[in-house]
């Protein structure tokens, strides 16, 4: 398995680039200037030796400012897609194992309403209900999330029951809760991981918008999203102030994209023997 992922050149890029975005939010304290700290002398400047970005209007370094969002959009995106799955996965298990018709019908409803809305309509809504800040943002997109692992969950284990080995545990007369949890979600788990990664991609965007729409992260703390917000109104005067927000953000959404997209090749059997 370690081999086929290191031949998978999309595995790499995209799992240098993530790497390199966790490095950086994890050494930002230590390799860059308090994100707050203003520069009078130097505001409204383009990169140099002291600030490798520049600075942004009010002369706070926009360097230290990216590393430090990175740390906001990671744990949104990771909290966002960790409570979906939490919530999603054994919703979709119950849905394709219960014996009950009328549990398996309610769920299904339920989930084709939530998925009559638009995925950022939805978030946006949830984010409204909870108010600002990075976790209620967070949650938000997490809620937003929860019907797709649902049906990725649901339909892999719906492939599964049909396996000898669930008929054997059957037989044995395994409680059914065993049997989902033991034995058919960790030979479903590969389509879930690959959902993962792809859904940590869109929940950085999400939450990029959420915080340029101000109902994300807050100032002063520093957010991609927030970051952009602020650097609209300079667009035609200062475009360094905008682009290293939107640089962040589509290298982001590229690793987690590329890293998605290797996985989905080194799991899918189909793509493997193509």
């Amino acid at each position: 398995m370690a081999r086929r992922l290191l031949r998978n050149p999309s595995v790499v890029i995209g799992g240098l680039v993530v790497l390199l975005l966790v490095a950086g939010a994890a050494l930002a304290p230590l390799v860059a200037v308090a994100p707050d700290a203003v520069d009078a002398t130097a505001a409204g400047q383009g990169p140099s030796a002291a600030h490798p970005f520049g600075t942004d209007p009010l002369g706070r370094d926009l360097f230290s400012r990216i590393l430090h969002g990175a740390r906001v959009s990671l744990f949104a995106g990771l909290i966002a897609v960790a409570l979906s799955a939490l919530i999603g996965i054994p919703v979709g298990a119950v849905a394709a194992y219960a014996q009950s018709r009328l549990v398996r019908g309610g769920i299904l409803r339920v989930v084709d309403a939530l998925q009559a809305f638009p995925f950022l309509i939805l978030a946006l809504a949830a984010a409204a209900v909870l108010g600002p800040g990075t976790v209620n943002a967070a949650v938000a997109i997490g809620i937003a999330f929860v019907p797709h692992f649902v049906r990725i969950a649901r339909a892999q284990v719906l492939s599964q029951l049909g396996m000898e080995y669930v008929e054997a545990a059957r037989v044995l007369r395994l409680p059914s809760g065993r049997i989902v949890i033991r034995h058919i979600l960790p030979n479903a788990v590969s389509p879930l991981l690959v959902q993962a990664s792809l859904a940590c991609g869109v929940a950085i965007v999400t939450e990029a918008g959420l915080s340029f729409l101000g109902l994300g992260t807050q100032p002063p703390t520093p957010s991609w999203g927030a970051e952009l917000r602020a650097a609209q109104g300079y667009l035609l005067t200062d475009i360094n102030y905008a682009f290293w927000p939107g640089l962040a953000i589509s290298l982001a959404v590229l690793g987690f994209n590329l890293l998605g997209d290797g996985l989905r090749d080194v799991f899918d059997p189909r793509r493997r023997s193509a």
